[in-house]
């Protein structure tokens, strides 16, 4: 259905239907398909690929939020994408761009996109993978495909250290990073504090603001 196939007649149907053969052969083997999100309710885990990603969508960290302002999708299924918890959710690709130009990377790095390129290309994948990632977490997605962890070279490199920061089992996430305010204006800061893990955490958060 991604590919195109969702503009044939039937093939909708004809996609659910193979879900419900798999699932009468073997009713405990899971029903997912790669990025058609969930023909026609047939799916135990709904799959979609880069739903809301940059640099269409460039207002950083808001945009990694999308999940909690339900809007249309940028791939199939296109329409409106509203999560029902009650299925999984695996966002299985997202994040991957080409780099054109150093145009994007402006609205993370303003001038310096220019200046430095390339250097700005790293980081942004990085900042945007671990700001995606915590975001997906802090909202219950069940699985996450960040791609490509090799698209930068050897390992390690940003993207690979700033996906193995985004999953620690223990973690916080900041809505607002932003460090820039008037005097006398009041700040406010929202952490989502995660335990991913398989036991409860002894853990503790410390706060810091510096002058």
């Amino acid at each position: 259905l991604l590919c195109g196939a969702c503009n044939r007649p039937q093939a909708l149907e004809t996609v659910a239907a193979l879900g419900r053969l798999v699932k009468g052969l073997d009713p405990d083997r899971p029903v997912l398909f790669a990025g058609d999100s969930d023909p026609l309710g047939s799916a135990d885990v709904v799959s979609i690929h880069y739903p809301h990603d940059f640099p269409l969508h460039f207002l950083h960290p808001e945009d990694a939020f999308w999940l909690e302002r339900p809007g249309p999708v940028d791939l199939y299924p296109w329409r409106e994408f509203r999560w029902n918890p009650e299925k999984p959710l695996y966002v299985s690709e997202f994040l991957w761009t080409r780099f054109l130009s150093p145009d994007r990377n402006s609205a993370l790095f303003g001038d310096r996109a220019y200046r430095e390129p390339w250097a700005t290309e790293r980081e942004a994948k990085g900042l945007l993978w671990e700001t995606q990632i915590g975001a997906y977490r802090e909202a219950g997605v069940a699985g996450l495909g960040p791609y490509s962890l090799f698209e930068q070279g050897e390992l390690p490199n940003t993207i690979s250290d700033a996906t193995r920061r985004a999953f620690r089992p223990v973690t916080a996430v900041l809505r607002e990073p932003d460090a820039g305010f008037h005097e006398g204006e009041p700040v406010t800061r929202r952490l989502a504090v995660l335990n991913d893990g398989p036991v409860e955490a002894d853990a503790s958060l410390a706060w810091e603001a510096g002058g």
